[in-house]
């Protein structure tokens, strides 16, 4: 049985993995994905998606914090209160901004929302006392 054109199929490359180096989690995951976002056919201006990309850097930054607390068995979760009504107030900032400005960018939008969407779940699981 002779196969014409397999050797196309050798060279194939593995596909890029999306693990998570151990770290700044969610900050590694917030790069990755700003690299996929196309800015040069965006539509949205470069200063409201630049001023966007800060709030959704900052809702990352807190959740870093956020997990390194919870991490830490010498914190109490009277002390990571602070953080969480920031993580609240800093999505709902984020939040507020994009709803006007970015609503003809869908890319972005989905980016800000899923960042909203995680940080909104683990305030929900404060609340609830899922770490109680």
């Amino acid at each position: 049985m002779n196969i014409k054109g397999i050797e196309r199929f050798l060279n194939i490359e593995p596909p890029p993995s999306n693990k998570v180096q151990q770290g700044d989690g969610f900050k590694q995951i917030f790069e990755q994905t700003l690299s996929q976002i196309n800015t040069v056919n965006s539509t949205t201006p470069v200063d409201s998606k630049t001023a966007a990309l800060a709030h959704g850097d900052r809702v990352l930054s807190l959740l870093d914090q956020y997990i390194g607390k919870l991490a830490d068995p010498s914190t109490s979760l009277k002390e990571i209160h602070p953080l969480v009504t920031s993580i609240e107030k800093t999505v709902i900032d984020m939040q507020s901004g994009a709803a006007n400005t970015h609503a003809h960018d869908k890319d972005l939008n989905r980016f800000l929302n899923d960042i909203a969407v995680t940080a909104n779940v683990a305030v929900l699981k404060y609340q609830r006392g899922d770490f109680v």
